[in-house]
């Protein structure tokens, strides 16, 4: 079964995003410190939702045919 790593980062900086949510068919998980996020998943495609408190909503998609790892460039919400 395939492997897909998920890297989080702000598209400013490129720093690792922590505690994001990342979905994948419907299995979720937290980014770590490093901003990364990791599923076992079967060859196919797949969309990749990721949403934060800190971070406005990003969807993107993927095709899984061997090991992968996908970076996801985030824009940080800002609060005035």
């Amino acid at each position: 079964m395939p492997r897909l790593v998920v890297h989080v980062v702000d598209e400013f900086d490129g720093s690792p995003i922590r505690d994001a949510i990342v979905t994948v068919d419907g299995r979720r998980e937290i980014t770590d410190r490093n901003g990364t996020a990791v599923f076992d998943l079967p060859k196919g495609t797949y969309t990749i939702e990721v949403r934060g408190q800190i971070i406005f909503p990003s969807v993107t998609g993927v095709n899984l045919t061997t090991d992968k790892a996908v970076e996801i460039r985030v824009s940080k919400r800002t609060w005035t």
